[in-house]
């Protein structure tokens, strides 16, 4: 069900897969990320249609997963993404991969069955660091922060205090890593607590709608992985193990309407992406120290 949280700006967060949202302006809608899954794709078109007359004005993409790409084909608009998310689709060769087909069926059969591997998406504008849009009085300041996928970035409208942040804060539901860096992840979101401009709302990539007081529990998930990779690597324990942190992290937060085996697969994934790269900078870390400590004659 749409939801007005500030004048001219509205979000869903009850569509199976990601949040989505608009911003009114004179010129038309800035949408910010698409549903899922077909039948709720045409279902927001229809409602952004229905609160402007006048064509979506530009998509912007908080990030390169593809659950909010696949049907960004239903609003018929140009495709704003940060850089590291313009590399990632114009790596794709004409369709979607495979596996993003696979995994949103598996999520929900039923609507699941209306997906077909359409044609590709390509970007029409990128940015690296940030980039203001102005199509009208409403303005939006896009912003790369680093999250648990590649160009995650964040959709401040500073006039209303209303901060899109996508998949960097779910609520009452698991935070998963990706892509992108668990420590450059939860580096944001401790910058997030001290935002300099007042925040009214949090729209986060999944759950409903938040204040800074969300925050801290998905800070604190993120440190429990890190700490536990971090005395993992120190023991010198293998790889592998890393899955015994499984079940303590699977009941951290509640699996809502995701299949268990899903999100443990998930879970498992994010496990080994953080162990690679904490891994690399204790290695890095510790060579270095060699190096400082090694005396020339």
């Amino acid at each position: 069900m749409i939801q007005k949280i500030a004048d001219n700006v509205f979000v869903d967060t009850e569509y199976d897969g990601v949040n989505v949202g608009m911003v009114i302006t004179e010129r038309g809608a800035i949408v910010i990320d698409m549903p899922s899954y077909p039948r709720d794709a045409r279902d927001w078109v229809m409602q952004i249609h229905q609160l402007s007359p006048h064509p979506p004005q530009a998509l912007l993409l908080t990030d390169s997963h593809g659950d909010r790409l696949i049907n960004s084909r239903w609003l018929n608009a140009p495709l704003y993404v940060q850089t590291a998310t313009a590399e990632k689709i114009n790596s794709y060769d004409k369709k979607y991969p495979h596996a993003l087909l696979e995994s949103l069926m598996v999520r929900n059969q039923e609507k699941g069955r209306d997906l077909h591997n359409s044609p590709v998406e390509r970007p029409s504008l990128s940015f690296s660091k940030d980039m203001w849009i102005y199509k009208g009085s409403l303005h939006i300041h896009a912003i790369a922060m680093p999250g648990p996928a590649r160009g995650s970035i964040w959709a401040h409208i500073p006039q209303r205090g209303i901060l899109f942040v996508g998949d960097s804060i779910t609520v009452n539901g698991h935070p998963l890593l990706s892509d992108g860096s668990i420590l450059e992840w939860l580096a944001s979101l401790k910058a997030l607590q001290q935002w300099p401009d007042p925040i009214q709302a949090i729209v986060p990539g999944r759950g409903p709608v938040c204040t800074l007081a969300d925050v801290q529990p998905v800070i604190d998930y993120i440190q429990l992985i890190v700490n536990h990779i971090e005395e993992h690597i120190q023991q010198g324990r293998p790889r592998e193990e890393i899955t015994a942190y499984l079940p303590e992290l699977l009941a951290y937060f509640p699996a809502n309407k995701l299949p268990i085996e899903w999100l443990k697969r998930q879970i498992r994934n994010g496990l080994a992406q953080a162990y690679d790269e904490i891994k690399l900078k204790y290695t890095e870390h510790t060579m270095s120290a060699s190096t400082d400590n090694t005396a020339v004659d």
